[in-house]
């Protein structure tokens, strides 16, 4: 009976032993769920631009009610200050390990950004507790700011290598791989023939594009050969390695004018006649630059009949991308210009191409200055393959039915390029 009593003694004892010190069951069951930590952690002023944020919870982490990470600040360099609010599946992912959450953002945040005042609501334990809504006014974390090393890198130039029929005022494009500081200074130059730009104002730079047009113009009928570009540097200062490649490009050809004006003779590549009826006056009074004119003595309302037609001139048809033609003229109210190519086979312009002319888009003189320049362009896909020369026509008339208190129109100053 005594070995009896002994045996349940002992076993009361072994029971109490399980009994945890402190909190009892039912305390510990009825704790509040509850954050707490927060990585990254207030004041760190070197967070990566890729950074998560990690909530630890005093309980594991119910997966079926997940809650919201909230920033009543976000102050980005050069932006105005906004708010972040990350939630599950909308803007971010949310993984779950045991007392842990981990929010990875779909996104990257900029540099030197700074996030305060932190607010997290929402997240439950698995004991179907929630948490109170946490705020910490306090709270505040800065990104990093990068460190670029990286040296630029042209990657594209436009025209495209082995270009020609390039015109005289067209730019060159350099793209980089990453954005030029605007404030650079660089060269710029060919190997043949042997020329550098170092001046500021011959180049434009925004974001990675820089586009370079020499004040001076590129030279006609020229092949640009070997680029040279170097000096540019990145916003951290990282300058561009020596590029040099066996770049070229042919600029369009200027048909050899002499002054550039209507003025017949020796001098002149081109003479001038009225096709149908009418004179060609030639004049110094009206020209702009010193040298004969030439106008239309009459006005009709139809555009086609009377045409101020020049000689027959050869197409260089190596390298030919463009025929463009520029003449000055005196505004003139209710009145068009157009302007008409015919083409040949022949030099004595007697045999007709297979296309024998093509019209170019007539244009307003209602709206231009004095002496301003009108061009036209032809490219060479449109001209026809078995002209080899052709004439250029210039070709006015009044609007019907509203006629002109003029009685003339003035050209001057002619260039044709090809």
């Amino acid at each position: 009976m005594n070995k009896i009593i002994v045996f349940f003694t002992l076993n009361l004892m072994i029971l109490s032993c399980n009994q945890p010190t402190g909190q009892s069951a039912d305390q510990k069951k009825a704790e509040d769920f509850r954050l707490t930590k927060i990585e990254p952690v207030s004041g760190n002023k070197d967070v990566s631009v890729n950074t998560n944020f990690c909530l630890t919870f005093n309980q594991r982490v119910s997966k079926d009610q997940l809650g919201t990470l909230f920033f009543k600040t976000v102050q980005q360099p050069g932006q105005n200050d906004q708010k972040l609010k990350l939630i599950h599946q909308i803007n971010c992912h949310m993984e779950i390990n045991e007392q842990q959450v981990i929010i990875i953002p779909w996104f990257e945040f900029s540099e030197k950004t700074i996030f305060n005042d932190l607010r997290i609501e929402g997240f439950c334990g698995s004991q179907q507790q929630c948490m109170v809504v946490f705020q910490d006014q306090a709270y505040h974390i800065i990104t990093e700011e990068k460190i670029d090393s990286t040296n630029p890198v042209i990657v594209n130039i436009d025209p495209e290598d082995k270009s020609s029929g390039i015109s005289l005022d067209q730019p060159l494009i350099v793209e980089y791989s990453e954005n030029i500081d605007p404030n650079s200074t660089g060269i710029i130059g060919f190997e043949q023939p042997v020329v550098q730009w170092t001046n500021q104002s011959d180049w434009s730079i925004e974001n990675n594009v820089l586009t370079f047009f020499p004040q001076a113009g590129w030279q006609a009928g020229v092949n640009y050969q070997g680029i040279i570009i170097k000096g540019f540097t990145d916003l951290a200062g990282n300058e561009m390695d020596l590029y040099t490649q066996d770049y070229s490009f042919t600029t369009i050809n200027k048909l050899n004018l002499i002054n550039s004006s209507f003025e017949n003779g020796d001098l002149q590549p081109l003479d001038w006649a009225m096709k149908s009826s009418g004179e060609v006056e030639k004049s110094n009074l009206y020209a702009s630059q010193g040298q004969s004119s030439a106008s239309f003595t009459s006005l009709t309302s139809s555009i086609s009949g009377r045409e101020l037609i020049s000689s027959v001139f050869p197409i260089e048809r190596v390298n030919l991308k463009v025929i463009s033609f520029f003449l000055t003229s005196s505004p003139v109210e209710n009145t068009k210009i157009s302007l008409k190519f015919y083409f040949y086979q022949d030099e004595g312009g007697e045999l007709p191409a297979e296309k024998a002319y093509l019209t170019q888009t007539s244009q307003n003189l209602s709206t231009i200055d004095l002496w301003e320049k009108i061009s036209w362009d032809r490219l060479a896909e449109d001209i026809p393959a078995d002209a080899n020369f052709a004439q250029i026509a210039i070709r006015v008339c009044y609007v019907k039915n509203i006629g002109t208190n003029e009685d003339r129109v003035y050209f001057d100053q002619i260039e044709i390029w090809q």
